[in-house]
Order: structure tokens, then sequence, then C-alpha cells
């Protein structure tokens, strides 16, 4: 444990939101946790740590919660979940993650984040009190960081006293930490795909039976619309577990019955998510009210051949402006500056591209229609994680971009410390492997798909001379200069972004070493809380983005890159 860790703790009231920020990163660790035995720890690890903070399940078993699985949407459906309670007169308590901006986020009471002083109140009195137990976990190579915040989770709640607790499960839901829940009011299941193959398994059905983990004998199950081989097995484990399952409508039922619904959140998906939030909501209303029993509990588990579907109702005020007011940063997001504008939607699946490619076609062309003068179109994009690349791409590339920018997605947990040489070298070439994917797509190099590892690896450097796309020389293809040994990512370098024109006509390409030069670059310097610094030159700088009348930049692929934009627009001290 690093020395900040083995330092006197006089109490938490000393210690800062940074002091926290460097003990999470000290607890995140690199360690890959495909393996079913190395997951298969979470729920003894995190017995121990409730118990080191005298939380007992019987505890747990008190909180009235709300428990999210899911692929795709599980954020955005506890955001409406959580909204429409809030409106409806409950204290809400809503745990969820990634964080974007600030560890704070993953941790809301009434749907603001916890205030730093709050925050570190909960973090350093959990940590104090499960830190003997830390070591002996690390060096066993199991990952604590989200055991660590689901503990945290259930601290908050329990002593803030909420109403209602909404629970995201981390990944899968089996062997999620969020697991040690044996009395949620209510589960739900968002849109199911592929995603964390390493951890869930390769095929719909394997993902399907990690996420029906979380169900639980006589608490009903709600999910969305799913492939039918996933069904299948959302039915069958259902009925193995004893736990009473239900297909929901969608918004568009509710609408199509005459009601008039806005949300607050943008883009056609979230009608499906918003769709589950209502009947998430209203099961869990109609299970803590004791006057109003319903027919959930009584259906007869064992007797299902198909999931029923549960009923369009009319929808309460307060559950319309739940709807309506609900907000959840970074996926279908707009923010507005003058001549600019920023879309941000932290996509990273196949799926979820193909939704916010939908999204910001439809937006910006409203947009532009009211625009007078020439309106220009820039994608600022990276990838996280092993994710393909050129399908990625390839349904980014139906939009007519004007430019492309590329840069490496920003850790939360490293934004506070220079990188490494050696650190800086590994994310600038993931980046110039996505550019060169791209440039391949426009037709400079063959098209053959490939799955890549987007984030920067701990220990391979192969990928500093060899490209793992084509197989051939990095420096045959690109001519972005590698950081110096001494290259700070913080501080602009003139040589490290190289326009590429393709061959066949389509946009420019560009790669920079960091969010910050590339936001520079994309935004042509309108962005009034980036410093020049962030850019000293523009290099290479066509005439259509410099003489555009506004941009409009879309900003996607990766919510690491999203949270770094946000903390840079929101001028935050973190970045």
């Amino acid at each position: 444990m690093d020395s900040v860790l083995k330092a006197e703790k006089p109490g938490c009231g000393s210690f800062s939101y940074q002091d926290a920020v460097s003990i999470v990163k000290s607890l995140k660790t690199d360690i890959v946790t495909d393996k079913v035995a190395v997951r298969q720890h979470n729920i003894p690890f995190m017995m121990k740590t409730l118990r080191c903070c005298d939380i007992t399940l019987e505890d747990i078993d008190r909180l009235p919660i709300i428990h999210i699985t899911g692929t795709k949407g599980k954020g955005s459906t506890s955001a409406f979940c959580e909204s429409i309670l809030r409106h409806s007169g409950y204290k809400t308590g809503f745990f969820s993650s990634p964080s974007l901006v600030k560890l704070n986020e993953r941790f809301r009471i009434n749907g603001q984040p916890l205030s730093d002083e709050d925050f570190c109140s909960y973090f350093f009195d959990v940590y104090n009190k499960i830190e003997p137990i830390l070591k002996d976990m690390q060096d066993r190579k199991i990952p604590v960081l989200f055991c660590f915040f689901t503990t945290m989770a259930f601290t908050v709640f329990i002593k803030e006293k909420v109403d209602v607790a909404v629970m995201e499960v981390g990944i899968g839901g089996q062997l999620d930490c969020t697991n040690v829940i044996r009395s949620p009011v209510v589960c739900g299941v968002t849109s199911l795909g592929l995603d964390h193959v390493d951890k869930l398994g390769d095929t719909i059905e394997k993902i399907a039976w990690h996420k029906a983990g979380i169900f639980k004998k006589g608490v009903p199950a709600l999910t969305v619309s799913q492939p039918p081989e996933a069904n299948a097995v959302l039915l069958e484990r259902s009925q193995e577990i004893g736990a009473p399952l239900y297909s929901v409508p969608t918004l568009y039922e509710f609408c199509a019955a005459g009601q008039q619904i806005r949300l607050g959140i943008e883009g056609n998906v979230h009608f499906v998510n918003a769709g589950l939030a209502l009947q998430l909501c209203r099961v869990f209303l109609h299970r803590t009210n004791k006057e109003n029993q319903y027919v959930y509990d009584v259906l007869s588990v064992s007797s299902v051949k198909d999931i029923p579907m549960l009923p369009v109702y009319q929808l309460s005020p307060e559950e319309t402006e739940g709807l309506a007011r609900c907000s959840w940063p970074g996926r279908a997001q707009t923010i507005y500056r003058p001549r600019l504008t920023y879309y941000l939607d932290g996509a990273h699946t196949k799926e979820s591209m193909q939704q916010c490619v939908e999204w910001f076609s439809d937006k910006s062309e409203k947009e532009a229609a009211t625009i007078k003068g020439r309106v220009h179109k820039v994608l600022l994009f990276t990838l996280s994680g092993c994710r393909s690349i050129s399908s990625m791409l390839s349904i980014l590339k139906v939009i007519n971009f004007g430019e492309v920018v590329f840069c490496p997605g920003v850790d939360l947990y490293k934004l506070h410390e220079k990188s490494s040489a050696q650190s800086n070298e590994l994310l600038v070439n993931a980046c110039e492997e996505i550019k060169m994917r791209w440039d391949s797509l426009c037709g400079d190099c063959p098209k053959d798909d490939c799955v890549i590892n987007c984030d920067f690896p701990s220990t391979q450097t192969s990928v500093l001379q060899t490209c793992p796309v084509t197989g051939r020389s990095m420096t045959s293809h690109h001519t972005m200069k590698t950081p110096s040994p001494h290259y700070d990512v913080n501080k602009s370098s003139s040589g490290m972004n190289t326009e590429n024109v393709t061959s066949d006509g389509n946009c420019p390409s560009y790669a920079f070493p960091s969010h910050l030069q590339a936001l520079y670059w994309a935004t042509q310097g309108r962005e009034s809380k980036l410093s020049p610094d962030a850019n000293s030159d523009l290099y290479n700088v066509p005439e259509r983005p410099k003489d555009a009348g506004h941009i409009q930049v879309l900003i996607t692929g990766s919510l690491r890159l999203v949270g770094a934009v946000l903390g840079v627009l929101s001028n935050d001290a973190s970045n």
C-alpha cells in the first residue's frame, strides 16, 4: 500500500477529497477479472467488509431496495426510478457507476451527489474500518474497489435513513458485489447484449444467466423486451429461483393510449428504459404500501410458460414530473456555447452507438435548421476496453463529419498525476490504432475487422512497434510522432497532431495525446473554459472548421472521455 495509506489518520475531518482519490487509486488495480474463480470472491469479501462496518444482512434486508441489472440502460433506468420516487415524496438513495467527473457522483441522496464534506466523512469512516483486510485481498489478486464502494453505499443509505435505495449492479449480477442484497422490493433487467464477454460469457444466454442472478424468491422481477434466447434463460432462472417475472411495455404504448409524456433524458432508447422504470416504481409503491396487495405477489411462478406483459396505465402527475425532470449526465446530453454545441453520449457498444448516431443525427439537424451560416460537424472519439473498432466506427461513418479527432481515454483516478513516459506512449499508440482503423474504413488499409484492448496495457510494449490491426510497422502508416521520454501529457506539443486525408476524399482524421489538446482543436479555441495553453498552435487547420458559423462536436465511444470533457466544461478543480 502506498505511503498515503500508512500515514496516521487523526480523523476523517483532516482528510480531503484528494486524499480519498489517492486511496482509490491504490485500490484500483489492473487485475484481470475474467476468471469466475476470482470473481466468486466478491460476495465473501463483501460479507467481510460489511462485518467490519457493523452492517448485518438483516440491516440490508430492512432497506427498501430496487435492484437493477442489464447490459445497456442500467444508469438511465435507475435515474428515472430515483426521479419518479423523489417527485412522489420519497427520500431517495441512488448508487451507480462509473463516476464521470467526481467520485461523489456514485452516491446520491435526493438526486444530489454527496458533498465533498459528506463524501469524505463516509469514505474515511468506511476505509478506516476495512483497511486491515484490504492488503490481504489485494495480495490475493482480488479486485477490491467496487466492493469498497458498495459497502460505502450501504453505509450511506442506512445512516441517511432513505425511504428507497436504487442500486445499480456493477457487472453481471450473480457474482456482483451488490448481490449481497437478499430481499429487494423489486428487481429490474434492462436491455441485454454482448458486453463484458470476458467476464460474463460470449453468448447472450450466458450473459442472461448472470444477470438473472439477482432474482430472489418471491420478489417480482421485471424485464424489457429481450432477444428470444435471453427471454428463455431469464424465464428458466426465474422459475428455478421462484421469482415472478414480467415484461413491461415501453412508453410508446403509453403514448399510443393518449398520454402526453416528456423525458428529461433524450433519445428514443429511453422510451424503453423509462417504461421499465415506471413499472419498477409502481411495483415498489404497491409492495411497500401494506394497504395495496397486488398481483405481482400471487402469480404462480411455475405455471408460466411465457413472460406475461404488464398493462399500460394512467400516469400520475408525480410520475409524469419525475420522467420530465430526470437528468443523467453524459448520456444523450447537449451543452450549448456561443457558436458551439457539444453532444455527449458515452455509447460504448454497437447497439448503444447506433442509438447515439440516431439521436445525434436528428438533434443536430434540427439545431442546424435554426442556425444562420454554415454548420460544421466534428467527431471526438475514443474507445476503452476490448471492443470491435471497425463495427463501432462503421456506425459513425454514416454521419457527414467534417473532421474526426481521436485522443486517449482518461481514467478519472489519474487526472491528478503526470503519466509516465511509457504509459503516455501506450496511451497514444492505442489512440493511433483507432485512427488507423478509421483510415482503413476510408479505403487506406485492409478492411478486416479487429478487436483490440484500448486501455493501455500494464506490461506489454509490442504495440509500440507493430499495429495489431494490420501487423505492419506503425511508422509506415502514421506520421504522428510518439512522445519523448519526458513528454508531459498536460502540455501541448505541435508535433503530436497529424492530419490524414485519405485518397478517396473522406474527411481528415487527427490524433492527439490528450483530451485537452483534442478538445481545443475540435472546438477551434471557442471553448472559454479551455486555456490556450491546452494547444499553443493549431497546425494544418482546414478552412472549413476555422471559418464555420457554428461547430457541433459529438463526443462518444467512452464514458471516460465524456467524463473528462464534462470536467473541463464544468471547470471542476479535478481537471
